[in-house]
């Protein structure tokens, strides 16, 4: 498969003894490229790289990678161990920041722009191999796996106009300032018009034939979406920290019919939820223990207690408990339990005696469940499950049909009308974007509603029960787990089936284990890629503004804060995004192949950004990323699982001069964004207090306090001082 001088690849000797080599000389170690000795089955660090500690099996059957798991000969990374051709065997290990010049018939090559043209994956399912094409702009072009296909096009500004395939067709309008005036689906064409200052004004339904008007207040918050005069409105409320505080239905005389009220604490957390007219309806209490998170849940009638061991596992869930594995792998809960592959995904769920088999491809995409298959196109979004097929909004994850009922989307992604069967209202999703009702746009009345646990499990239904839910994803309808892009999440464990392969801060606790749903804060927290939790702001609901030239400056929707595109296209570089958020504001950026150098710097954004992710109506560079020690995926743009850019990891410490410029504007970037985003927001002063400081008032009473001292009379004395001239008099020389 290799050529006998591999271009930047070490080499554990083939011949006997134990000494690792590089094919180049002088790129490592002594001036002959020879590095430090390796025994076989120690750890230790190849070479003098300080960053890559390996541990072989005595018979290279096994490798012990840096995230400390170890893979077995079925298993290892194929973009960063190859099996040579010489009788004895041999590992070669990469350390160099692209592709060796052999001719690799498998894992994944990138053209001379450094675009991912091909990715492919061993040792699992069947799984097909995804080719990708691009423009001379670096604009994807094409895209297919196995028996799916899609195209896409662009006008000569980057906006994506057509998609076409098997995951559906979408043609695109754009305005004079590069903001999407229509989009036409399976659903039929939405239209959008917006304000002076860029924000939308109306969007057109074509499903329910309703046109929304948006107005906002003097801060820019969304206070109302009417429907027309005598029909349905939809109000919200804030409180002085511009957290949303109610979001209610009202009739066309102004009697709400159905509403969700909401209180925080001082950390920003939900703390109350008070629901009426809709399915599940209550009043709602939640608490929290010091690390964030969720320890009881009230629903009016009975408390849920929670708890969590120290690496975030939930442990026990009510009257339910639950065990983990030393990989934080949910082991049993209740009277159910669960086995594992090697790689991490889910093998088994056994219940009363009865067995579930689930299998996962290279991809580590569910592909099967019990008799239920699963089929997914190259941009990791799930096109067929059993007899089912959906459609999406051009390259985004937004789905537009899915067997059951069709949707229509707001410029963000955000569910706007829905039609199942014969029905057709008005999508209404919660601070946590989560599908909770259909309305009827004439009367407001819910044709539909539904109500949710704090870790998505239906807890009540009435009405249209469309299968878009938790976080308005895609729920399947008999096991009630949600896919969530790369991964599906199962609400009743409160676990994700297959582990999170992005590269996790060990620092970030709560956000370290690659099991546990939003970082064991589920109402507080989001999660719709599968690899980032998203925090939950409780700002402005789900409208989107841009500016003209085409870059979103203001992004806020249910549950997100006020963000930059620019931004949000740093922060989608470097974490793994095979299946996006919805949104038409802007074309996918550039692959980047920087994420390994920069990744500590641009984690200072993560920190500081929290927002629905809504960007990018074309395709996102290619970012199904297997886990890097499970599946083919050599040197490609952007590096590890940098989600956009699969490839291998690199293993040099420090970072260059340009990188880290790189990661510095980042940085500054988002740092300026946020002062810009500050001064352009209109924002309501406090009242001035009349309340005067209690050692101020001491003072000034003293003072009221002093006798009366008696000047007497002041008289002008003229025998003094200079005197004013008279016109035309002479000055005088002073004496002496």
């Amino acid at each position: 498969m290799l050529d006998t001088n591999p271009r930047g690849y070490w080499r554990l000797s083939e011949a006997s003894g134990n000494t690792a080599v590089s094919e180049v000389p002088g790129f490592w170690g002594t001036a002959d490229g020879t590095a430090a000795s390796l025994t076989r089955g120690a750890v230790g660090p190849l070479g003098s790289s300080a960053t890559t500690a390996s541990g072989f099996g005595a018979n290279l059957n096994h490798v012990r990678l840096p995230d400390n798991l170890v893979r077995d000969s079925a298993h290892l990374a194929v973009e960063m161990w190859f099996k040579t051709t010489a009788t004895n065997g041999g590992v070669l290990f990469s350390t160099a920041n692209n592709l060796p010049t052999d001719a690799n018939p498998t894992g994944a090559m990138p053209d001379a722009l450094g675009n991912l043209i091909r990715q492919a994956g061993a040792g699992a399912a069947a799984t097909p191999d995804r080719v990708f094409g691009y423009d001379p702009l670096g604009r994807m072009t094409s895209a297919a796996a196995g028996t799916t296909n899609e195209t896409f096009v662009y006008d000569d500004r980057g906006n994506l106009v057509s998609a076409t395939g098997s995951a559906g067709n979408t043609a695109n309008t754009w305005n004079a300032d590069n903001l999407l005036a229509a989009t036409t689906t399976a659903a039929g064409t939405t239209t959008f018009t917006y304000d002076p200052v860029g924000r939308p004004a109306t969007a057109a339904d074509p499903l329910t034939g309703a046109t929304a008007a948006y107005t906002y207040d003097e801060a820019g918050r969304l206070t109302t979406v009417g429907h027309g005069t005598g029909k349905a409105t939809r109000t919200y409320t804030y409180d002085s920290l511009n957290r949303l505080t109610t979001d209610t239905t009202k009739a066309p005389n102004g009697t709400a019919t159905s509403s969700i009220s909401y209180g925080y604490d001082a950390e920003d957390r939900l703390t109350s939820k008070t629901i009426t007219g809709l399915a599940g309806a209550g009043a709602n209490t939640y608490g929290y223990d010091q690390a964030g998170r969720l320890t009881s849940w009230n629903d009016g009638t009975t408390t849920t207690a929670y708890a969590w061991d120290d690496n975030g596992n939930l442990v026990q869930s009510g009257p339910t408990s639950a065990t983990y594995d030393q990989r934080n792998r949910l082991t049993s809960r209740g009277g159910s339990t669960y086995a594992y592959t090697p790689r991490g995904t889910l093998a088994a769920t056994t219940t009363g005696g009865t067995t579930t088999t689930s299998t996962f491809n290279a991809f580590d995409e569910l592909t099967s469940e019990g008799p239920v298959t699963h089929t997914y196109d190259a941009l990791n979004r799930l096109v067929a499950t059993g007899s089912r097929t959906l459609t999406y909004a051009g390259a985004s994850s937004a789905v537009v049909t899915d067997g059951s009922a069709t949707y229509t989307r707001t410029p963000t992604g955000t569910p706007l009308g829905i039609r199942q069967g014969t029905a057709t209202g008005l999508a209404w999703t919660n601070l946590h974007t989560d599908l909770v009702a259909v309305t009827d746009p004439v009367t407001g009345a819910a044709l539909g509603s539904r109500g949710y646990d704090p870790f998505g499990n239906r807890t009540a239904a009435a009405g249209v029960q469309p299968d878009l839910g938790f976080q308005s994803q895609y729920t399947d309808p008999t096991s009630g787990a949600v896919n969530m892009g790369a991964r599906w999440y199962a609400p009743g464990t409160a676990n994700f089936l297959s582990r999170d392969t992005t590269p996790l801060d060990p620092r970030d606790l709560l956000n370290a284990n690659r099991h546990t749903y939003a970082a064991s804060s589920p109402l507080n927290h989001t999660d719709p890629t599968g690899r980032f939790v998203w925090f939950v702001i409780p700002a402005v609901p789900a409208i989107v503004t841009a500016a003209a030239n085409g870059v979103a400056w203001l992004t806020v929707a249910a549950g997100g804060a006020a963000v930059t595109e620019k931004v949000l296209e740093e922060v989608k570089k470097p974490k793994s995004n095979p299946n996006p958020t919805p949104s038409t504001i802007s074309p996918p950026p550039r692959p980047d192949r920087s994420w390994d150098w920069y990744r500590q710097a641009i984690n200072q954004l993560y920190q500081l950004l929290a927002q629905l992710p809504a960007t990018g109506n074309g395709p996102s560079h290619p970012n199904p990323n297997p886990d890097p020690g499970t599946a083919a995926s050599p040197d490609t743009p952007g590096g590890g699982d940098s989600g956009r850019n699969p490839g291998k990891r690199k293993v040099r410490s420090g970072l260059p001069l340009k990188q880290m410029a790189e990661a510095v504007r980042a940085v500054q970037d988002q740092r300026g964004a946020e002062v810009l985003l500050r001064a352009l927001t209109p924002r309501t002063p406090p009242p001035i207090t009349q309340t005067i400081a209690a050692g101020a008032q001491a003072m000034l009473d003293e003072l009221n306090n002093q006798p009366t001292i008696n000047l007497g009379a002041l008289t002008a004395n003229t025998d003094q001082g200079e005197q004013p001239q008279a016109p035309g008099e002479t000055p005088q020389e002073s004496a002496g």
